[in-house]
């Protein structure tokens, strides 16, 4: 990979920054993909206002078994920010033009609306977004590596997302995050056993590995964290997810977690190392 950027640090001039990566990918059984990536993005204060616009192409090409078939993306996403003392606010929206087998268009909404009640101490939020989760072969990969060799997934539709919540300091070392997303998505996947996979070239049943299975989906996601920092030496963070599914066909939101609990700790040495971990 590689990229570039502008140097100006006054945002009245035009900033930007862009780049390109290119990852090739092959597997034990000989599955292989080509991912391609290309992105810019430009800023710009016009009078009181933040403009930006972030343009994305990605090309994902899977040479496997039961997948030769490319999927280029094409995004533009326009922006429009504002802040004061008091207050924030981001609107904006992407739209996506995806191409496999048929090719669709989708228009995602961008919105965030944060102000302050108490400075440092609380701070509400609003927002709403969506995305396009693509599900390239090596993603798959890298969250089951047990999945059936060659296994496509199609694109996950995050249609739209809602979220709201509060965000402060209870002490100057001590910071929290709380809050409650609603996503209403199609075409999630949930991993579910295959039992017809057979080894490449030969007639032999696998029986041990996962393939998907669909279903479109409303789920709300309760999140919170609180962060613990001592003048830039420890810093630690602990995190809680909550996750409730209204299914549409499936019985259960297979292989998919209803509690995550994380917790990362890092320690600075004498301005010299970071040690972390997670």
């Amino acid at each position: 990979q590689t990229g570039f950027y502008s140097p100006h640090a006054d945002s009245s001039h035009l900033n930007y920054k862009g780049g390109v990566r290119y990852n090739y990918l092959t597997d034990k059984t000989d599955d292989r993909e080509h991912i391609m990536q290309i992105q810019a993005s430009f800023s710009k204060m016009i009078e009181t206002f933040m403009g930006g616009v972030d343009l994305h192409i990605n090309y994902f090409k899977p040479n496997t078994l039961t997948d030769s078939v490319g999927n280029t993306q094409v995004s533009l996403s326009p922006s429009v920010s504002k802040r004061s003392h008091d207050w924030r606010f981001t609107i904006g929206f992407e739209g996506l033009y995806d191409k496999q087998e048929v090719s669709r268009f989708y228009i995602y909404p961008r919105g965030l609306l944060e102000f302050t009640i108490i400075e440092k101490i609380m701070i509400p939020f609003i927002g709403v977004s969506g995305n396009l989760e693509t599900n390239h072969y090596q993603k798959i990969l890298g969250d089951n590596h047990f999945i059936t060799p060659g296994l496509k997934v199609k694109n996950t539709n995050h249609k739209f997302s809602a979220f709201g919540g509060i965000k402060g300091s209870i002490t100057p070392q001590i910071a929290f995050r709380a809050d409650v997303t609603y996503s209403s998505v199609d075409d999630m996947f949930f991993f579910v056993n295959d039992s017809t996979a057979v080894y490449p070239n030969t007639t032999d049943t696998i029986q041990h590995t996962f393939s998907v299975a669909y279903d479109d989906v409303d789920r709300v996601q309760y999140h919170g964290e609180l962060a613990f920092e001592t003048q830039d030496i420890w810093h630690v963070k602990a995190g809680f997810n909550y996750y409730t599914y209204s299914l549409l066909k499936l019985e259960k939101p297979w292989h998919k977690p209803q509690y995550e609990l994380s917790l990362d700790v890092s320690r600075r040495l004498k301005e010299k190392f970071l040690v972390r971990g997670e």
